[in-house]
This record gives structure tokens, C-alpha cells and sequence, in this order.
């Protein structure tokens, strides 16, 4: 089907309720940018009629990994401490200037010596095979503290020119340092996608030897012509989280879910996720 140059231009709704058009939010950026706007969010809705290619596949973002002694897989180039990412092989520069829009926590259990986990939920309730977290054999969780059952602290960023989106994950002895970041906007009373951050990696040492943490530092404001786009970024990846959950939830139920009875979960008492819904 052919496409109208002028619903494309106007269309592109933001939010659940679509009172807000990306359109409008781009509107003071010189055209190279909001080309380059437009562009991202083509990307992140490939099943769009007006605005993508109808796919069955599913838009993710560039995941950026920690490079520790211990890493198994990463591009050649890649040393100790380097930001990487496997997806497309490229080494970032130190430090990365980031703005975060949508953060969000979920864990995932490794068995002692694995490298991928035999276990993981999304929403910190149910695991993706519906098993129920209150009953994880390794409750209480300690965060912070080295366990099966981790937690992460992702943060789906965007750079300062808002043109494309890639993950931050705060894992270890990192989970703390994104928790900060939250926080921190809290705590000024802004929105996360109005702060730009600088990234980069501290080498520590302890019992285990040598590894490597993020160091995210707060740098400034971002440039409010940018504010509008950041917040239908926000509306964009909120949308999707909440119909990744879903699906997982769906296709637990279909494939046979290991829940004996939701009646008899019980709450362990210990410290709930944070909330980060509406940051």
C-alpha cells in the first residue's frame, strides 16, 4: 500500500490516548534532526502501516556490555573496562554522553558457573515460565549482595541529539549506580529526559580479583527543543515494556504455567521493586 507523504509527516501519535503528535514535538529541530527523529521511531515501530515495513520482527534496542576479565564473547577490539556492543561489534567511546528515558528493573538466576540463566522475570512477580517469585528458592533477595537470583537495573537511553536508542544495564556491583541515577532526577524534582549523563568504567579489585564498574556522572540539562521528543520516548518504550510482560504472560499460560495456586503466594516482606512507572 502506497503511503501519504502527509499522514506520515502528521500522524505519528505518541502517546495511548494519541494526544500528542511527534510532529509537533519536532517542529523547532533543523530538518537534518527531525529526519533523523522520524527515522528512530520507524525503527521502533516496524509493524506501523504508515511509519515501517510490516514484520513479524521485533524492534530492539542496541544493548551496551561491560567487558570484564571473565567476558566470554565480545569484539576483538574490545579491552577490559571498554563499552561494547555485540549486535553490531562496535567499541563506544569513554565517557558516552547519555539521556535516560525509561528505566525499569527485572532479574534473572544463575546456576552457579552458567553463563545464561535458567530463569528470569521481567516484572519481578512471575518468571517467564509463570513460576511465581514470592516462592524463588532464593528469597529473601539481597540486592547488592552476590545471589542466584540477581537483579538488574536496565535503562533505555538515547543520546543527547535523541536520534537513536540503545540499554544500559546495571548489574552487580553496577545496580546500585542506575538505582542513583533514578534518584537523583527524584530528588531534583526532573524527569529523567531532561539530564544528560557522561558514562564510563571504574576498574575496582576484590576477592575474586580485578573487574569493572559503570560511573555514570550527571553533566547538565538537555536542550529543552529536545524535551517534547524525550517524553514521547518515554510514552514509545513504556508501551512496548508493557506488551513484552503481556506477551510473556500469554505465552506462560499457553505452554503449561508451573503456578500451583496465585492464593498462596505470600508476601516475603523483603523490599518490593521500585516503582519507576513514572519517572
Amino acid at each position: 500500500m502506497a503511503k501519504d507523504p502527509k499522514k506520515e509527516e502528521t500522524s505519528l501519535q505518541t502517546t495511548e490516548n494519541g494526544d500528542s503528535d511527534l510532529s509537533v514535538a519536532i517542529s523547532n529541530l533543523p530538518k537534518d534532526k527531525q529526519e533523523a527523529v522520524l527515522q528512530l521511531f520507524r525503527q521502533m515501530r516496524p509493524n506501523d502501516e504508515d511509519y515501517g515495513e510490516m514484520t513479524d520482527v521485533r524492534w530492539r534496542p542496541t544493548i551496551l556490555s561491560l567487558k570484564q576479565p571473565t567476558t566470554r564473547k565480545a569484539p576483538d577490539t574490545a579491552q577490559n573496562g571498554d563499552l561494547y556492543s555485540n549486535d553490531t561489534g562496535r567499541v563506544y567511546d569513554r565517557p558516552l554522553e547519555f539521556v535516560p528515558i525509561y528505566p525499569y528493573t527485572n532479574r534473572a538466576r544463575f546456576p552457579p558457573g552458567a553463563q545464561r540463566p535458567d530463569c528470569r522475570s521481567e516484572d519481578e512477580k512471575k518468571s517467564i515460565y509463570g513460576d511465581l517469585c514470592a516462592k524463588c528458592p532464593d528469597r529473601p533477595w539481597k540486592d547488592g549482595q552476590k545471589q542466584s537470583c540477581a537483579r538488574t537495573t536496565n535503562i533505555l537511553a538515547t543520546t543527547p541529539s535523541f536520534n537513536r536508542v540503545f540499554m544500559l544495564q546495571f548489574r552487580g556491583a553496577s545496580f546500585k549506580k542506575g538505582v542513583e541515577i533514578v534518584n537523583q532526577a527524584v530528588s531534583d524534582g526532573e524527569r529523567l529526559h531532561q539530564r544528560i549523563y557522561t558514562l564510563d568504567t571504574k576498574k575496582e579489585e576484590g576477592k575474586q580479583g580485578v573487574y569493572y564498574t559503570l560511573a555514570p556522572s550527571y553533566k547538565g540539562a538537555v536542550d529543552e527543543k529536545f524535551i517534547p521528543i524525550g517524553e514521547a520516548m518515554y510514552a514509545e518504550l513504556k508501551s512496548q515494556r508493557a506488551e513484552l510482560i503481556r506477551k510473556i504472560a500469554e505465552n506462560a499460560a499457553e505452554s503449561g504455567s508451573r503456578i500451583e495456586d496465585v492464593g498462596d503466594a505470600v508476601d516475603s516482606g523483603d523490599e518490593s521493586p521500585a516503582d519507576f512507572s513514572d519517572l
